[in-house]
């Protein structure tokens, strides 16, 4: 038997996962059309990339979902399937700019958030990290089938053989902090 509350929390996360495709679709249709992100810098230029002209919407939108430690549930992967738009809505670097991105087309607060990413294009995050950067995981924004490396436990070598890569283009990683996730990532099919 489920409880009002238990009922609740899964119509506001139907709601936010329906917000979550909603932007996404409203993301994809504003670089085919009228661009205004492109024309605001909400994104970096790397995610922009080539226009891809294609009236084809979004067919499927599915998230890969965790309930991480401090007992929010948070995403960890978009999935729009095999569309046009994947390489860039897949990205992980997108995830940085979703709030943004929310408020400027949508006009709403992002009611679903990412799992927390830093974006190494930004120099406050390259402070950041080189206090502390065992507490981090490091990987490429841009390829969503790049798995994270962990800064944790690397040798001093590995460490300074990295820093050379990321130096070379830091706007390519995010990183993100090592938590204890309480439950396994669970895939959510939001439409299609």
């Amino acid at each position: 038997m489920t409880s009002l509350a238990d009922a609740k929390a899964a119509c506001a996360r139907q709601a936010a996962l329906e917000q979550r495709g909603r932007l996404l679709a409203t993301l994809w249709a504003d670089l085919q059309g009228e661009r205004r992100v492109a024309e605001c810098d909400a994104l970096p230029a790397r995610l922009l990339g080539q226009r891809v002209f294609t009236a084809q919407p979004l067919a499927t939108y599915a998230v890969d979902l965790i309930l991480c430690s401090d007992d929010i549930w948070r995403v960890s992967r978009d999935d729009v399937g095999p569309h046009p738009a994947a390489a860039v809505l897949q990205a992980p670097l997108l995830a940085v700019f979703l709030p943004g991105l929310c408020r400027l087309l949508l006009g709403q607060t992002l009611l679903l958030p990412s799992i927390p990413t830093l974006w190494l294009g930004d120099a406050a995050t390259m402070r950041i990290l080189a206090r502390d950067c065992r507490r981090y995981w490091l990987k490429d924004g841009v390829d969503a089938s790049g798995q994270p490396i962990d800064l944790t436990h690397m040798s001093v070598s590995h460490r300074i053989q990295l820093q050379s890569v990321v130096a070379a283009d830091p706007g390519r990683f995010i990183a993100g902090r090592q938590t204890l996730q309480s439950a396994p990532t669970q895939r959510v099919r939001v439409f299609g």
